[in-house]
């Protein structure tokens, strides 16, 4: 009889493969996930620095505001100001312009689209904002004048990250707010026609997400966008399951 124990170091063997191989030996969508990934911690740590600096701070309370997309790539003119803008440290946020390839505040890189939102701003040098409890970029958050708005930017921002064309540029979504925490899409199959709410025709749990559109601000949050939690470990307002990215 033949012996099996010798397969247990081969399958070991290739598991450390996988895990050790560098980012050349990867494929295309795995490396540009990894990108999107490496360039979303690049946004908190520049998002820490701005804030902490105070390179924007509307209301001269010494807090600071978190910054825009273009304003952290070094692409815009700070808010604030009429000529300053902000140099960001990783290279992988230069020339990250909200623009050009990409619609409407979003920016394009590595097979991946971007886009950041603060709390609603309006004006000139905005390359996304969104009220919180709207899916329209634009729209105004629930406040009664710009003091508590500019209070709400110094709270909060989120950032999305997917890919220009499924199953070619990448499959993984990603979301990050100010917490840092990095979560994804986790798919699920087709419910089941006792779990279907009233009225609901779509039996698919998962929708995925890809090209220019910008996805709603409010999607990975359980209700609205940054005056509601994170959604983790269970359904965000765009109807996915969103997990913490491991």
């Amino acid at each position: 009889m033949r012996r099996l124990w010798p397969a247990l170091p081969a399958i070991l063997v290739v598991a450390l493969i996988g895990l050790l191989l560098p980012p050349a030996f990867l494929g295309a969508l795995d490396l540009n996930e990894l990108k999107a990934v490496r360039t979303l911690k690049a946004i908190r740590s520049a998002q820490e620095q701005f804030k902490a600096k105070k390179f924007v701070d509307q209301n001269k309370n010494g807090k600071g505001e978190y910054g825009l997309l273009g304003e952290l790539s070094g692409e815009l003119v700070l808010r604030d100001s009429l000529s300053k803008k902000f140099k960001p440290s990783s290279s992988l946020l230069r020339g990250l312009e909200t623009g050009g390839r990409g619609k409407g505040g979003t920016a394009l890189r590595d097979g991946y689209y971007f886009c950041l939102y603060l709390p609603y701003l309006g004006g000139p040098n905005t390359d996304r904002v969104a009220g919180g409890d709207s899916e329209t970029p634009g729209e105004a958050l629930s406040a009664s004048t710009d003091a508590e708005i500019i209070e709400a930017q110094e709270k909060s921002y989120c950032v999305y990250a997917w890919p220009e064309a499924l199953n070619k540029t990448g499959r993984k979504v990603f979301f990050m707010n100010e917490t840092g925490v990095i979560s994804t899409i986790k798919e699920r199959p087709r419910k089941k026609r006792s779990e279907l709410r009233p009225g609901q025709e779509n039996p698919i749990q998962t929708k995925l997400y890809e090209g220019a559109n910008p996805i709603p601000a409010n999607a990975a949050y359980e209700t609205n966008a940054f005056t509601s939690n994170m959604a983790l470990d269970k359904e965000g307002a765009d109807g996915n399951l969103w997990v913490e990215l491991k």
